[in-house]
């Protein structure tokens, strides 16, 4: 929709820098109005929309064009058709709102509505399914990666296999060590509070 300067007796639009500035002003308030209740009120009587007028607002979207007099109504809906419908619908109500509460005519729809191709909404399901595939892909590739960069000795048959040598001796593991120490440095540290 493009919001265009009255023209004069003769049929002749003129249009001033001023002109100009007050259109895109209007511009702004034309968005406000088609987000009224009263344009979308009518709107949800005319295709009998069983939802609150707050829920259908989340659904409808008024995108005024930067640096021009012209507005684009988008309407989300899960029947393209019906989407293109609403929203030339909400454009024809706007027109004769707006002519009378501010008694102009200087409305003018530019394209109509048509129902998209494709779907204009992400496939969320899709997605996620497809980004856990992808990430389990990935961790697997990098646990094999990993283990296939990781070069240190593990066991004493890794110090024959890789360098040549013998073992001579084991230091065994002891996994309560750790353990062990740390209880050592708690009791420590508790001894030192009560001193």
């Amino acid at each position: 929709m493009m919001v265009k300067r009255e023209t004069t007796q003769q049929n002749e639009v003129y249009y001033r820098y001023d002109d100009i500035i007050i259109n895109k002003m209007l511009v702004n308030t034309y968005e406000k109005i088609i987000m009224s209740k009263t344009v979308l009120g009518k709107v949800m009587e005319n295709f009998k929309i069983s939802m609150s007028i707050g829920e259908f607002k989340k659904r409808v979207k008024v995108n005024v064009l930067e640096e021009t007099e012209m507005m684009e109504i988008v309407v989300e809906n899960g029947d393209p058709q019906r989407a293109a419908m609403i929203a030339n619908n909400i454009a024809f109500v706007f027109k004769q709102e707006i002519s009378r509460i501010m008694e102009i005519q200087n409305i003018s729809v530019i394209d109509e509505a048509e129902a998209p191709v494709g779907s204009s909404k992400p496939n969320k399901p899709l997605i996620i399914v497809f980004a856990t595939f992808l990430g389990l892909i990935g961790g697997v590739f990098l646990a094999f990666l990993m283990d296939y960069l990781d070069d240190t000795i593990k066991t004493p048959d890794d110090v024959e296999k890789y360098l040549g040598m013998q073992v001579i001796g084991v230091v065994p593991f002891d996994g309560e060590a750790k353990k062990r120490q740390r209880r050592e440095k708690l009791r420590y540290a508790s001894k030192e509070d009560y001193i």
